[in-house]
C-alpha cells in the first residue's frame, strides 16, 4: 500500500515522501497515529507542491547564508578579555563568547552551536574559526583577542 509520510520517520522515509508499506501497518499504526496519509492523487499533488515550496525556501535561506558568509569573512571581530599579570586569561573564549561578539558587532543572529572552534581559545592574538551558517555554507571568521 502506498502512503505519504507527514513527518520524517526513521527507517521508513522523509516528510512528503511516497513509500510502500504493508496495508495493516498503514491502516492500524501510521495513519491513525498521524504519521501518514493515504496516497491518493490529490494527496500526491499536495505533497509535490509542499516539496516544491520547501525547496524554494531552502534555496532562499542558502542564498542569504552565502551573502552573510561573504560579509563576515571579510571582517575581524575584536574580543576583549581580562588578563592577569603574566598575560594569562581569566576564563576562556568559548563559542558563546564568539557568537555574542559577532552578534554585537553585526546585525546577524549567530547561534553558539554554529560556531566551530574545537576547544576554547586561551591565548591572546589573532585566531581563525569556522561558523556554519547553513548546511553547506561556512564562513571563516577572523578573531582578534585583546587584553581589556
Amino acid at each position: 500500500m502506498e502512503i505519504i509520510l507527514k513527518k520524517d520517520y526513521k527507517g521508513l522515509g522523509y516528510k512528503n515522501e511516497v513509500v510502500e508499506v504493508a496495508p495493516g501497518y498503514a491502516r492500524n499504526f501510521l495513519i491513525p497515529k498521524g504519521f501518514a496519509l493515504y496516497a491518493t492523487e490529490s494527496n500526491k499533488k499536495v505533497a509535490a507542491e509542499n516539496i516544491r515550496q520547501a525547496q524554494h525556501k531552502i534555496a532562499k535561506r542558502r542564498e542569504e547564508a552565502t551573502s552573510i558568509a561573504e560579509k563576515i569573512s571579510k571582517m575581524t571581530f575584536v574580543i576583549k578579555v581580562k588578563v592577569g599579570v603574566k598575560g594569562a586569561f581569566f576564563g576562556n573564549v568559548n563559542s558563546q563568547v564568539i557568537a555574542d561578539a559577532i552578534n554585537a558587532q553585526t546585525n546577524y543572529k549567530i547561534d553558539r552551536k554554529d560556531v566551530k572552534i574545537g576547544s576554547p581559545l586561551k591565548k591572546l592574538g589573532n585566531h581563525t574559526i569556522s561558523v556554519v551558517l547553513f548546511k553547506d555554507v561556512k564562513a571563516e571568521v577572523n578573531l582578534n583577542i585583546i587584553a581589556e
